[in-house]
């Protein structure tokens, strides 16, 4: 009997403990972002600070590293450059700020529900599509907070001719990446070709393109991305212990990455 009061104890404080995995947190700046882009280039990003075990202030915004647009989405749209349909409750620097917004007042999203196109009811006046944020916040707590660095803040992003195709088709490749207090919190290796569409040069991304033949760079430029992060940079990986381009050092990326790596230097972090 005393052995099952035993194990029923440490069941209870084990529920009890994961119950409050999404309450307990140290003081500090947490922040995470989403790992793939949304189908216009977009990176949801969530940053908060946390004094006396709450969070006092928080920012919900989006990064596009795919074109390397300097401003945020938030920005974009307090300048008018970025408007929602006309349906929408509010424009998205009001809904993201609204968002946040809960995030401070309750400190949690735990409360909030979402319907299966991605909205929820639980935020008034936020009617757009935001069901990323739970694993933003998840993922930034899980995280813990973090050691602010010394890397200009913001977007970096660089480009330049890379390879042609089997149809003669020249690829740019691109990099960018986003800079939060001072750490790279997402990054974002690419490459775009040009074609004519109705007489305007359009650009078709390789990471857009879900084709049975482009699975091979999907998977190994997020491998890419996911190193550029953990690394802040490439690390151990240089220009120098390239052989024909590639690394044997980034575990499952076969690809050539010299042109990447040489962005990266052209963005003088």
């Amino acid at each position: 009997m005393k052995k099952l009061f035993h194990l029923c104890l440490v069941l209870m404080i084990g529920l009890f403990i994961s119950a409050c995995n999404n309450q307990v947190k140290a003081d500090g700046i947490y922040q995470a972002a989403t790992s793939q882009p949304d189908d216009n280039g977009w990176t949801n990003f969530l940053v908060f600070r946390v004094e006396g075990g709450k969070i006092v202030d928080a920012t919900y915004d989006a990064v596009n590293l795919m074109e390397g647009t300097p401003q945020t989405k938030k920005e974009l749209a307090s300048l008018g450059l970025y408007q929602l349909a006309p349906d929408n409750a509010g424009e998205i620097n009001v809904q993201y700020g609204l968002i946040a917004q809960y995030l401070v007042e309750h400190q949690n999203f735990d409360n909030v529900h979402f319907n299966t196109n991605g909205t929820s009811d639980a935020i008034s006046g936020a009617t757009i599509v935001f069901d990323n944020i739970t694993d933003l916040f998840i993922d930034a707590l899980k995280a813990g907070p973090i050691t602010i660095g010394d890397l200009p803040d913001g977007v970096h992003f660089s480009s330049m001719e890379g390879n042609v195709d089997s149809d003669g088709i020249i690829y740019t490749d691109t990099l960018g990446v986003f800079v939060s207090n001072g750490r790279i919190l997402a990054a974002h290796v690419d490459a775009y070709k040009l074609e004519d569409n109705a007489g305007i040069n359009t650009k078709y991304f390789k990471s857009r393109d879900e084709s049975q033949d482009n699975n091979e760079f999907l998977t190994q430029s997020s491998l890419i991305n996911q190193w550029i992060i953990d690394n802040q940079g490439f690390g151990s990986v240089t220009l120098d212990n390239l052989t024909n381009g590639v690394t044997n050092e980034i575990e499952g990326v076969t690809l050539p990455i010299e042109n990447y790596l040489t962005l990266f230097n052209k963005l003088n972090l």
